[in-house]
């Protein structure tokens, strides 16, 4: 309910809400896999299938975007629960996981995106199940650890372009618990990538291009990485291309090719803005803002309100940081690496793409169990450290 009412009252139609909106349209209405409005339909790939595809689900009972919030609302439903399984998984009590998951239920920077068509509303939940199941509480059988593993790997794959190498990494790391031999991990991870494959065998047949995503998307996102600018006019022009009905070889080609020149000209003149961007934006990656569209630079309350939000996840990954420490000491090391790896993956994101924080959505949930852990063994954490102290002091 809660999710259901802040969607209605909380919009902001983002970039990419437009190209979903249309594309699931089209899937509902039995047009196939296309962003266009009117015949012809030519197929695309500008956007990955995952949220479309359940999107288009959505709209073959009710066809307004009400109809996608309650979507949105119900994927934040099952994202709420899987916190509750996590927390079950790490043995919190009775009251730490109805707190773990009364909390993710309200958490705003997730929940404030039941208004947006947006990817983030299945990245979230997708990457939950998948971290759940693989990593966290592995099936006994092989069989269902790769049957299982497989589908949710797919769907997590095919929600968002970078999450394909997390499920490669994931799979490496899930052979290796498993115990799996040499030949079954590779195994593992070739079926885990046979859906995203699939999907680029569908974008040669259709689209006669051998690409996961249209290529004018991934020539913006290397321009955004290098100068963290989406405002420039060749990141506009990207825009303005693929938002056209049929787009050349030879268009691509130009705009490719300006791009790697402005690229080129930025590295060699503003390498120090460059370094400053990548600090800036490691710094502010893990806050999400509470609600997503809001501009908070301007009113004091609102700012005050971003400051202390901030503050709120700082602490949270405190609390979980020091239930990472103490689960190693005690040998639960497979959870902490279970919770701790798309984290570090996400982060990881900074140095090699210009990810804003809704691509970290998924980590601050993935935190929330592990942060209640840290609340429980808080008392016995300052404990040891005061023991340290004390020690070294006397030491001295």
């Amino acid at each position: 309910m809660f999710r259901l009412v802040l969607g209605h009252y909380v919009q902001d139609y983002i970039g990419d809400s437009g190209d979903f909106t249309g594309i699931a349209r089209n899937l509902a209405a039995g047009h196939g896999y296309s962003v266009v409005s009117s015949p012809p339909f030519i197929a695309t790939d500008l956007r990955w299938p995952g949220y479309p595809a359940f999107l288009a689900l959505a709209f073959v009972f009710n066809n307004s975007h009400g109809a996608a919030v309650v979507l949105n609302a119900l994927l934040g439903a099952v994202a709420t629960f899987l916190v509750y399984l996590i927390s079950r998984a790490l043995n919190l009590s009775s009251l730490f996981c109805l707190a773990a998951t009364g909390v993710a239920a309200f958490f705003l920077c997730t929940a404030s995106f039941a208004g947006d068509v947006a990817a983030e509303n299945l990245s979230v939940p997708a990457v939950l199940a998948f971290v759940y199941v693989v990593l966290l509480r592995q099936p006994r059988s092989r069989t269902a650890l790769f049957v299982l593993g497989s589908l949710l790997a797919w769907l997590a794959a095919l929600t968002r372009e970078e999450l394909v190498a997390f499920v490669v990494i994931a799979a490496v790391v899930a052979g290796r618990r498993a115990h799996l031999r040499a030949f079954a991990s590779i195994a593992l991870v070739g079926c885990f990538l046979l859906g995203p494959a699939l999907w680029l065998v569908r974008n040669e047949v259709q689209v006669h291009r051998l690409e996961y995503t249209d290529s004018l998307q991934a020539d913006q996102a290397l321009l955004a990485a290098v100068d963290s600018n989406e405002g420039s006019p060749l990141y506009r022009e990207g825009t303005v291309l693929a938002g056209r009905r049929e787009v050349t070889p030879a268009q691509r080609s130009r705009y490719q090719q300006e791009v790697f020149t402005a690229m080129k000209r930025y590295f060699t003149s503003h390498f120090t803005g460059y370094a400053e961007n990548k600090v800036k934006a490691a710094i502010e990656y893990p806050f999400p803002q509470p609600i997503y569209g809001l501009k908070y630079g301007k009113d004091s309350l609102l700012i005050v309100g971003r400051l202390a939000w901030s503050l709120l996840l700082l602490a949270e990954y405190v609390l979980a940081s020091i239930a990472a420490w103490r689960c190693w000491a005690k040998g639960h090391r497979w959870n902490v690496v279970a919770l701790g790896l798309f984290p570090v993956f996400a982060l990881c994101l900074v140095v090699v793409d210009n990810p804003v924080p809704r691509y970290w959505l998924p980590s601050v949930l993935l935190l929330l169990p592990p942060a209640f852990v840290g609340v429980s063994e808080l008392p016995q954490a300052l404990h040891i450290l005061g023991r340290a102290i004390l020690g070294e002091k006397r030491s001295a």
